[in-house]
């Protein structure tokens, strides 16, 4: 067996994986829905925007969910080196693409966004919720560009004390007590949206004692996956979700009495399902359920007096959180806008191309045919899949025990999970037709990116030819989790929404420049360059 090198980026993938799991062809969009429920003039139409969602509403980035736009970097010599430049941590609300859209329609720059006294954003204090991974100097990380901050864990005095409303209210939010409009809350489900109105767990400390075999894992794996969006519920929802009240996410929204309204569901419901192997609860995963609940949440609105636009989601499997197992069929210039296994272990591990593609076609697959594409479909593994199989030296038999969910999705469950991906987006799509809303195509945006070819890779590659941006694991679009955006690909999705809603609603929104994103241009854009993507 071939002896794998790749000791350094242990630790590193550990937390990228942890980070994430605690949190998400064609080029031509459909025709967009004419039909309006408030005053035609865009003034009517911008004065009360409101966002519903999860993390991508939130604005996560890396794993984590921060406002101070304050927070000194540790090590700016050494740690954090290639954002020294900035010499703070990077906030990541102010770059959601809600954040861009508010801004843009209601003429705010960035720093009013990250100023408590004026944004409508939910801002969280230092050093945020979760922990965020930031480039890194690879001589301080042992030759891996990324780490998370030091010092701190996923579940350390600031992370807990987001579970008591007295605690989120008093420590975690910047501006506590004020009218917010970002009512994204990380980690949660469709149905929760409608549903849920306080924590489903009070702590982020395990209620298992430490797995002593496979089943108390997956128990354990469950309670995170379920329990994600109780650690963030009250640093969003602090003036709404009040002790005792049934607000939810929903009620908290039409309570704001808005014109427009920004739906972003679902994330959450593929992920958990597929992170688990199928078997979390409670998620909308066939079309009639996500058709129903997304259903009620826009009649809602609607009858709230709320102009809506929703928007489906990209296929997962496409994300650089998950590498395909195999060769690309175009050799390594493949990897500039794919994640392939052996992108990985080139790329960020160091591997020669040669060593690469020898292990996963010379090791891997013939030792663990669970892995091999079978027909059209691809297996998959995922961060969490590659510590273990770091860790083990290579050895395939490591991943044997996480089969579908933490470690890799088979051929045949990686199909499952498309298919789930299919259904939520037919079931967004039927709820949007239904009630004439317009639907942005997110999923056919990234598509039409992760192909290599058309109008939208051409706008996304165009951005800095040759070196920005794609979808690929470090190709500028997402962050380092591997599932959220960085501020060029927020900035990306946020045009799109500006485009659709100018379109339906006949407003005059400013459009949303990527570019100016990935170059920090100021204005409603940060002050300093992506510190996410290649430049």
């Amino acid at each position: 067996m071939m002896n794998m090198r790749l000791t350094p980026i242990v630790k590193t993938l550990a937390l990228l994986a942890a980070a994430s799991l605690a949190a998400c062809s064609g080029n031509g969009g459909p025709s967009i829905p004419a039909t309006r429920t408030a005053p035609s003039s865009g003034g009517a139409v911008t004065q009360t925007i409101v966002g519903l969602g999860d993390s991508l509403t939130a604005g996560e980035q890396s794993g984590a969910l921060l406002g101070d736009a304050a927070m000194p970097l540790p090590d700016p010599t050494t740690l954090f080196s290639p954002i020294a430049a900035i010499g703070i941590v990077p906030p990541t609300q102010e770059n959601g693409f809600f954040s861009l859209f508010y801004s843009s329609a209601k003429g705010m720059t960035w720093a009013e966004q990250a100023n408590p006294a004026s944004s409508v954003l939910p801002l969280v204090n230092a050093p945020g919720v979760g922990n965020e991974i930031l480039p890194a100097n690879p001589a301080y990380t042992g030759g891996v560009p990324f780490a998370t901050i030091p010092g701190r864990s996923s579940c350390d005095p600031f992370n807990l004390s987001a579970y008591s409303y007295a605690s989120a209210s008093g420590s975690v939010r910047l501006n506590a007590g004020a009218t917010t409009y970002d009512l994204g809350v990380p980690s949660l489900t469709l149905h929760e949206a409608i549903a849920m109105y306080q924590p489903l767990t009070t702590t982020c400390v395990a209620l298992f004692p430490t797995p002593a075999n496979a089943a108390q894992a997956e128990i354990d794996a469950l309670q995170s996956l379920v329990g994600g969006e109780s650690q963030y519920f009250y640093p969003v929802m602090e003036k709404y979700a009040l002790p005792g009240a049934e607000l939810t996410p929903l009620k908290a929204a039409v309570a704001l009495h808005p014109t427009l309204t920004t739906v972003w569901l679902g994330a959450n419901d593929l992920l958990k399902y597929a992170f688990s192997g199928g078997t979390a609860p409670g998620l909308d995963i066939t079309s009639a359920q996500v058709k129903a609940d997304m259903t009620t949440v826009i009649t809602t609105l609607k009858s709230a007096g709320s102009n809506v636009i929703v928007a489906d989601l990209p296929n997962i499997v496409q994300t650089p959180q998950f590498a395909i197992v195999g060769v690309p069929p175009g050799g390594q210039a493949q990897c500039a806008i794919q994640t392939w296994l052996p992108c990985i272990l080139a790329k960020v591990v160091g591997l020669p191309w040669s060593a690469a593609t020898a292990y996963v076609t010379g090791t891997l697959i013939p030792a663990d045919t669970f892995l091999a594409p079978s027909g059209s479909n691809n297996a998959y593994l995922t961060e969490s899949g590659a510590i273990a199989l770091i860790e083990a030296g290579g050895n395939p038999a490591a991943l044997t025990a996480n089969e579908n969910g933490s470690y890799f999705l088979t051929a045949s469950f990686a199909q499952q999970v498309q298919t789930v991906n299919s259904a939520i987006n037919a079931g967004i799509t039927a709820a949007a037709t239904a009630n004439k809303v317009p639907m942005v195509p997110i999923d056919q945006i990234f598509a039409g990116i992760y192909s290599g070819s058309g109008t939208y890779f051409a706008a996304a590659a165009s951005i800095n030819p040759g070196i920005c941006c794609t979808l690929t694991f470090g190709g500028g679009l997402l962050s380092l989790d591997g599932l959220h955006p960085s501020d060029t690909g927020y900035a990306l999705i946020a045009s799109m929404f500006v485009q659709y809603a100018n379109t339906a609603f006949g407003t005059s929104i400013p459009a949303i420049n990527a570019a100016a994103a990935y170059g920090g241009a100021g204005g409603v854009y940060a002050p300093y360059p992506d510190p996410y993507a290649p430049h």
